[in-house]
């Protein structure tokens, strides 16, 4: 990178001396040094010659200086590193923890950077934001597929094949992302360094989780995958992160038990406003919860409160019959939930039919065992439906 590396990497030793001299328990550098296992000279060279930590200590120096702040404040740092391996590790930091800001900043000096892999992987994290803002539409698509043309550096690869994966499945189309999920796990084995190798594969995990849970409805493999997020101990991860996987593992109850369910749909919640995604928490108890309490026959709202598809989701199982089916004429949709509405309403075993193909064709098997329940209690339809899930 072309700029004065020394004088802004001492900036960083400045600003964690100036910290610890009135911070209210006493650290010393040496303290610090054991901590992030540096030899005392080691330390020196990055306090006093100017020379750049590596990415994992420069976390581990930001959580014991910075212990409530340290994303934000690591976030900061990485502004200023210059070691092609620290700013490919600061990049997925920055994504991890929707930095997008800084991954804003990151884009606007790219050319700064004499490598044109650390360049190819700037602009694959640009790439990623519409998803992290959870802005993805069906125009980001030609997008990603065409920057994977450009690009030779297998690392922006991956992330740009990662970025086609979640925009698959934001629109619920489980195959697809089943089929890039492989294409991405082929080439993180072509990926050296260790620690990116681990980072990615957590991502490739994280998307994993979604596989197994509605496509594969392995909710059994789904929690493992999603637990095994929540125990990360690293700190590299901000509470949506986590909050993710917790939505995840709720979801992952709804036909087993309505506690589970809504237990840890809360936790979920309280980890997205932790965050800040005050929009992610709302539409937990909008959508998710609603669905889960009307499925169980729970409390829920006032119907005049809901929205229009769930209004008749609750009618079409009351003795209200022919409202559910007004309402949901009224909605004009043609989707696999309104179809399992429409079926629970007029009892047409033919439309609880199709909605299990079209949950099938969209490869989601999670859901499919909405339909699948009711037409599993009618002796004719367990054939047709075995062979249609299998």
């Amino acid at each position: 990178m072309k700029n004065n590396q020394g004088v802004e990497v001492k900036m960083i030793a400045a600003m964690v001396e100036e910290k610890i001299d009135t911070m209210e328990t006493h650290i010393t550098w040496a303290y610090i040094a054991k901590e992030l296992n540096l030899t005392p000279s080691a330390l020196s060279h990055f306090r006093k010659k100017k020379t750049e930590l590596n990415f994992k200590s420069l976390l581990k120096l930001c959580k014991i200086v910075f212990p409530r702040k340290y994303i934000d404040v690591l976030a900061d740092w990485t502004l200023i590193l210059t070691k092609p391996s620290n700013v490919k590790v600061a990049l997925e930091f920055l994504a991890a923890n929707r930095k997008i800001d800084h991954l804003k900043s990151f884009h606007s000096k790219k050319e700064t950077f004499t490598s044109k892999c650390t360049k190819e992987l700037i602009e694959a994290y640009y790439t990623m934001i519409p998803h992290l803002e959870s802005s993805f539409t069906s125009s980001h698509l030609p997008k990603i597929t065409e920057k994977q043309k450009e690009v030779k550096s297998q690392e922006a690869l991956v992330i740009l094949e990662i970025c086609e994966v979640y925009y698959y499945s934001t629109i619920g189309e489980i195959g697809n992302v089943v089929t890039n999920l492989e294409k991405v796990k082929n080439r993180l084995s072509l990926i050296s360094d260790s620690l990116l190798n681990e980072l990615y594969m957590n991502r490739i995990e994280e998307v994993e989780s979604v596989v197994m849970l509605y496509n594969k409805a392995d909710t059994v493999k789904a929690r493992s995958l999603c637990e095994k997020i929540i125990k990360d101990e690293s700190g590299f991860y901000c509470a949506t992160f986590l909050a993710d996987a917790y939505y995840r593992i709720g979801m992952s109850f709804l036909f087993e038990s309505p506690d589970m369910c809504l237990k840890n749909l809360k936790k979920a919640k309280e980890l997205y406003l932790k965050d800040n995604k005050e929009g992610s928490a709302k539409n937990i108890d909008k959508n998710e919860v609603t669905f889960a309490k009307i499925f169980w026959g729970l409390k829920i709202l006032e119907t005049d409160e809901l929205e229009d598809s769930y209004t008749a989701f609750v009618l079409a199982k009351s003795d209200r019959k022919e409202e559910a089916i007004r309402v949901i004429k009224e909605l004009n949709q043609d989707s696999p939930f309104t179809k399992y509405y429409s079926g629970i309403a007029t009892g047409n075993n033919n439309e609880l039919l199709e909605s299990l193909l079209m949950f099938r064709n969209k490869g989601n098997y999670f859901y499919a065992q909405l339909p699948k329940l009711l037409l599993d209690e009618c002796e004719d339809m367990k054939a047709i439906v075995k062979l249609i899930l299998n």
